[in-house]
C-alpha cells in the first residue's frame, strides 16, 4: 500500500484530521487495554509493605517448603489508587496536583499515593521512522518530567510506537509487559493495536481522493 513518502504525524492534523484519526484508533486500544489492567490493580489487596516479607520457618528434619510460583513484579504493584487521563474524546489537562502546562500527552497514569507518574506517547509512524519517533517524543516530554521529579514525583516518559502498516514495536511490548498485560490478553492488545494500524491506513488510501471524506 504505497503512500509515498509522507510520514504521518508530520500531517497529523491536516486534511480532515486524518492522520490524527488513525493515531487515535491505535490510542483507543491501547487505552482500553492500560484502563483494563488500572481497575483490575486498583481493586486488588493493598500492597505488602517490603520490610514485612518475612523467610518461612522451618522445623529440624523437615525439607524446606517448595517456593510459589514467582509473579513477575509490575509498574502498577506499588499502587491501588493509579488513576488515568487519554486525549481522546475530552482535550487532557496534565493533573494540576503535579505540575502545570500546556503539552498535552496521550496518556497519563499517575498515583497520588506513591507520587508515580507515567507519560505515555504513541506515535503511528512508517515502521522505517520508529526509532527517530521514540527519541523525539522522549525528548520533548522530558522537560515536564523533569519539573515533576523537582516536585517530589517519581517520572517516566514512555514512548510508544505501532506502525502505520501494524507493526508493533518493541517499545509498546515493553509497556504492556511492565504495566503487567501478559498471555493472552497481551497476545489480543498487540493484535487489537495492530489491526486498528492497519485498518485505518488501508481506510485512508481508499479515500485518499476523496474530498468529502470525514472520520466516522
Amino acid at each position: 500500500m504505497a503512500q509515498g513518502n509522507i510520514n504521518p504525524e508530520e500531517k497529523a492534523g491536516g486534511i480532515s484530521g486524518r492522520y490524527t484519526w488513525r493515531h487515535n484508533q491505535v490510542l483507543r486500544q491501547l487505552a482500553i487495554t492500560l484502563e483494563g489492567r488500572r481497575t483490575t490493580n486498583n481493586a486488588l489487596p493493598p500492597p505488602m509493605p517490603q520490610h514485612s516479607k518475612t523467610t518461612p520457618f522451618v522445623r529440624a528434619g523437615q525439607p524446606p517448603a517448595k517456593p510459589s510460583a514467582r509473579v513477575e513484579a509490575t509498574l502498577l504493584d506499588t499502587a491501588r489508587d493509579w488513576r488515568m487521563q487519554v486525549d481522546l474524546e475530552q482535550r487532557l489537562i496534565f493533573p494540576p496536583e503535579i505540575i502545570t502546562t500546556n503539552l498535552r500527552p496521550d496518556l497519563v497514569l499517575w498515583s497520588t499515593s506513591q507520587k508515580l507518574l507515567f507519560i505515555v506517547e504513541l506515535t503511528v509512524p512508517w515502521e522505517a521512522a520508529v526509532g527517530e519517533a521514540y527519541e523525539r517524543k522522549r525528548l520533548k516530554y522530558s522537560d515536564i518530567a523533569a519539573e515533576a521529579e523537582q516536585r517530589g514525583w517519581r517520572a517516566q516518559v514512555l514512548p510508544v510506537e505501532v506502525g502505520c502498516r501494524g507493526f508493533v514495536a518493541t517499545s509498546t511490548t515493553k509497556l504492556l509487559k511492565g504495566m503487567g498485560v501478559r498471555g493472552q490478553a497481551f497476545r489480543q492488545a498487540v493484535k487489537s493495536m495492530s489491526e486498528a494500524a492497519e485498518r485505518s491506513s488501508s481506510w485512508l488510501w481508499i479515500k485518499r481522493k476523496d474530498p468529502n471524506w470525514a472520520a466516522k
